[in-house]
């Protein structure tokens, strides 16, 4: 797996300045991810190993009915999918369904927008929507992917 890394040409000062873009870790026996995506927002994974009751979902829409994570599941890949993926340990199977979520949405800060904010300023005051007012931090995000792993545990006991 080659570095990640996200152009932040242009992008202003703020948390994001001392975060890196790529995070990858094991809890309670999953792959764990987080990805920052050309926005600068934060995206949260887990990787689900087949066996497992959600494994075999057919859709986002499925999983948003039983998880709780923030701004719901936007994210459903059978194995490897760009930058979503692991080095598997020994003898762990690559068969995973990597669920995730973003955090680029209304009430979510992003560089990007901030960036063209500040470019666009006249514009900006012009427009009739509500300012993008939290930075979801790795914190955050963490916080949201060992909860969706707790969920995905949950529901493993659930049929067992």
């Amino acid at each position: 797996m080659g570095e990640y890394k996200i152009d932040r040409a242009g992008w202003p000062a703020g948390e994001w300045d001392t975060e890196a873009d790529r995070y990858e870790w094991r809890s309670r026996e999953l792959p764990c991810l987080i990805l920052r995506n050309s926005m600068g927002g934060l995206c949260g994974y887990v990787g689900i190993p087949a066996g497992h009751p959600w494994h075999v979902q057919p859709s986002s829409d499925d999983l948003d009915s039983v998880v709780s994570v923030h701004g719901g599941i936007t994210f459903m890949h059978r194995g490897c999918s760009e930058n979503v993926c692991h080095v598997p340990q020994p003898g762990e199977t690559e068969d995973l369904l990597w669920v995730g979520f973003d955090c680029c949405h209304a009430g979510d800060a992003l560089p990007v927008r901030a960036m063209m904010e500040r470019k666009y300023a006249a514009v900006r005051d012009a427009l009739p929507y509500e300012r993008f007012e939290t930075y979801r931090n790795i914190t955050y995000v963490r916080a949201e992917v060992e909860s969706l792993v707790e969920q995905v545990m949950a529901a493993a006991r659930t049929v067992h």
